[in-house]
């Protein structure tokens, strides 16, 4: 089911960071204000289902083609796939503090450099940083649990290990909301968002060995899984405002149940013969805001700073709707002069038998993403 190139995730790589960009614009003037709220952190969400399917789907090519997963490769082609743009944004937020009044503290310095954003600080400029904080923290534990736990030939204990974040996640969400415990229980820890990751690499081992049946039962009824799929997904944004008293509770559900509609959604737009209300997702100019996403979550957040923030007055570029455009160009920018030379080096290094894959591999995380 998966050897070559696979289909949509640009496509939905685009939908993720629309929904960024669409909830960031509420923050820059003469930006809408939403009643329905979370588009957010469901653009993070996606991306990390994202994240957790693609980069299983390359293990499992991996190990099918050497017989072995190679941790040090795969290392070196994360490090050159993230980096090289992470740390060029960091440059110019450095620009920043000594030529603007803008000031970012020791300690966010530290958790900004250190990918560990997501337990340090709150500064807006540099906030976004915290989901590649949750990224690399998966890629340091996931590939010695999948050399441990061995989904290639025993996928059953793999899937009932993975369902483990699903169920401990919303738990721990709530124990941290009530009890007030920011840090490893907070909303950008590790520890509550990695039921997201959990997910995307259950639906890899999912599809990679029992492929022909999901697909044969995707099949029956697309339509029909396609709006459950979307229903599941959309209900919480609207729900989540809404709940008090006993059923507020719910909402700490609500997140991993979102995963679930997603990896429907993502499991029906990869599947051979697909629906046609999918077949927007190979639109060719979906698809390019698809490969700039990682560039695009970057460098948006700069943007939709305050003005005041850097010592600026309201602009174009820093002002709804065309503080979009400022981004994108910035990102377009990023990704031909940055990413694209280290992606070509990152092949290099690549084990995957599979040379299709490579335009596959784009970060699927804020990207990886």
């Amino acid at each position: 089911m998966f050897g070559g190139k696979i289909p949509a995730l640009n496509g939905w790589r685009a939908v993720c960071i629309l929904l960024v960009l669409l909830h960031h614009s509420k923050w820059v003037p003469g930006g809408p204000d939403f009643f329905v709220t979370g588009f957010g952190g469901l653009g993070v969400r996606f991306f990390f289902v994202i994240s957790g399917f693609l980069i299983t789907v390359l293990m499992l090519r991996e190990v099918a083609g050497l017989g072995h997963l190679e941790v040090l490769s795969f290392f070196k082609r994360r490090c050159l796939r993230i980096l090289p743009v992470y740390y060029a944004f960091l440059l110019v937020v450095l620009l920043l503090q000594l030529w603007t009044p803008y000031e970012l503290s020791t300690q966010e310095w530290i958790g900004n450099l250190t990918f560990t954003k997501n337990y340090f600080g709150s500064d807006w400029t540099t906030g976004h940083l915290w989901s590649l904080g949750v990224e690399q923290q998966f890629y340091l534990l996931w590939p010695f649990a999948f050399r441990a736990l061995n989904p290639s030939v025993a996928p059953r204990r793999t899937l009932a290990w993975l369902a483990l974040p699903m169920l401990l996640c919303p738990l721990l969400w709530a124990i941290g909301s009530v009890a007030g415990i920011q840090g490893p229980l907070g909303l950008g820890s590790f520890l509550i968002n990695a039921d997201s990751l959990a997910t995307g690499c259950a639906l890899a081992v999912l599809l990679w060995h029992w492929g022909d049946k999901v697909s044969g039962w995707l099949a029956t009824k697309p339509a029909l899984l396609l709006a459950a799929g979307a229903l599941v997904v959309a209900a919480p944004l609207w729900l989540s405002p809404t709940l008090r008293g006993v059923l507020f509770a719910l909402t700490f559900s609500f997140p991993t149940l979102q995963n679930l509609g997603l990896a429907l959604l993502l499991a029906l737009s990869i599947q051979a013969g697909r629906s046609r209300l999918l077949a927007w997702l190979d639109w060719s100019w979906i698809t390019f805001i698809g490969t700039v996403s990682y560039s695009l979550y970057i460098w948006q957040q700069i943007f939709c700073t305050k003005p005041g923030t850097f010592g600026a007055s309201t602009a174009w570029w820093n002002s709804f709707p065309t503080w979009v455009l400022a981004a994108f160009l910035a990102a377009i920018v990023s990704y031909y002069l940055v990413e694209r030379p280290f992606l070509r080096m990152k092949r290099r290094h690549s084990t995957v038998p599979a040379e299709p894959v490579a335009t596959s591999e784009l970060p699927a995380c804020p990207g990886e993403k």
